[in-house]
């Protein structure tokens, strides 16, 4: 139904900035930004095969990200995003405008640590939160029976690693994702959803010559 279809576009406003502090121990980064799309597809509910150029999206927020290095052998990254989406109009689905669209979280937030051991271990650890997210950018977002709006929970994912060098030329690091192994969507959709990997385990060995 959308072969047709010209492209979606987006107009993104965006300011930022950065800041660096004591010889770059510590640089932060901000961003507030606005984007529009003003001509999202839309699918003509009594008619699955009409798809339309109708649709007015928009999402602002802000962004920071930070990299410190607390100490020579102690590193921290994180980055946090707050993101406010709006249906702004809809030819379809007039009911819904002014509610949230889909698969975009309010609040974001990741962060990594890394710290220098003796003999040039390294470990690592950090956290990945993703606010709840709405099933549909229009009235279909409720369920008909309990008339709760369609959305997955949010979740916050932690993972690991360590780094063992044996020599100059050998090394090997085990990286561990989603250490707890949390039960969590991936991707969300009107009539499904997708989960999250679970648990799982990395070996890499490196060899430089």
């Amino acid at each position: 139904g959308n072969t047709s279809l010209s492209p979606e576009q987006n107009q993104t406003i965006e300011l930022g900035s950065k800041w660096s502090f004591w010889n770059q121990a510590l640089v932060i980064r901000g961003a507030l930004f606005s984007t529009d799309k003003y001509n999202a597809r839309e699918i003509n509910p009594n008619n699955a095969n009409e798809v339309v150029l109708a649709g007015h999206q928009r999402v602002e927020g802000l962004e920071i990200e930070g990299n410190a290095r607390i100490t020579p052998q102690w590193q921290v990254n994180w980055g946090y995003a707050h993101m406010k989406s709006q249906l702004m109009s809809s030819r379809y689905f007039p009911a819904a405008v002014g509610g949230p669209l889909a698969n975009v979280p309010l609040n974001t937030f990741s962060a990594w640590s890394t710290y220098q051991l003796p003999w040039k271990i390294e470990v690592g650890a950090g956290i990945q939160y993703v606010d709840s997210r709405r099933a549909s950018s229009t009235s279909s977002t409720h369920d008909p029976t309990t008339g709760l709006p369609k959305e997955v929970p949010a979740y916050c994912l932690f993972n690991a690693m360590v780094s063992i060098p044996f020599s100059d030329k050998v090394s090997t690091q085990l990286n561990v994702y989603n250490l707890f192994d949390l039960v969590y969507y991936d991707q969300v959709y009107p009539s499904h959803v997708v989960p999250g990997d679970g648990r799982s385990i990395t070996v890499t060995v490196k060899m430089n010559w």
